[in-house]
């Protein structure tokens, strides 16, 4: 039997697993992805294993289904509002759905808690985070810097060429104006996406990719921001007959 020995961890998603358990998807950096049955998680008086808060974690088992034994709070809590809940909640739901269980990753763990620090300061500008969050994702997919960089032979991209991408294949020369410019996917190896024209052609690119992977299901995330922004817009106009 696996124990673990005292882990940091974030809940990624809860749901009801009896009258009083519940199964929880958590995010740990030894372990990647693991899923749990938290027993008494849903009787009064229990800690709640709220999202965006890190825990001290520890489970057993063999199987794929670990028993979570204890989940105590480390004091980061982070309190995401607007906006910012919302992409924090698409960040957990791409890490639930696209992470192989217990796939160990370190880098993926600190740019999951870098997020959640930047989206708890409220920026005006949430991008160039959630690009941050989605390109480590892929790197641990298997679509990093190396993939990024490299023509579908192995040769570097030329930054004065354009790019079309082919899941087969890989970076295929395109006609000019066309794809990506290979500078453009040069720097987005580099992970830097404070330039906003650079963020956008990432965010492109990371959809693209993303949604891909995903398959036909839809982002229940998305679906819920959108519905919160159509809220938003609808309480910002005036009532009919104000001015």
């Amino acid at each position: 039997m696996t124990t673990s020995a005292g882990e940091r961890g974030f809940i990624l998603h809860s749901r009801p697993y009896s009258e009083t358990s519940a199964l929880v998807d958590i995010l740990t950096a030894s372990q990647g992805r693991i899923r749990a049955v938290a027993r008494g998680a849903r009787r009064k008086g229990q800690q709640p294993l709220q999202p965006f808060c890190e825990f001290w974690l520890n489970w057993h088992g063999r199987s794929d289904l670990k028993t979570l034994r204890q989940a105590e709070s480390s004091g980061r809590v982070y309190r995401l509002l607007g906006d910012a809940l919302y992409a924090g909640l698409y960040a957990n739901e791409l890490l639930v759905r696209l992470l192989e269980p217990e796939a160990p990753s370190v880098m993926l763990f600190s740019a999951y808690s870098r997020l959640l620090e930047q989206l708890a300061d409220a920026p005006r500008n949430l991008s160039p985070a959630l690009r941050a969050l989605e390109g480590a994702l892929l790197a641990e997919l298997g679509y990093g810097q190396d993939v990024l960089a490299h023509e579908a032979g192995g040769a570097p991209l030329n930054t004065d060429r354009f790019y079309r991408w082919d899941w087969t294949q890989g970076w295929l020369p395109a006609p000019d104006g066309t794809g990506y410019p290979g500078s453009v996917l040069l720097a987005m190896a580099q992970g830097d996406y404070s330039d906003p024209a650079l963020e956008k052609w990432a965010r492109r690119l990371y959809r693209e990719w993303l949604d891909s992977l995903l398959g036909s299901r839809p982002l229940r995330s998305r679906e819920l921001y959108k519905a919160y922004k159509e809220k938003q817009h609808a309480s910002s106009r005036p009532a009919r007959g104000q001015h």
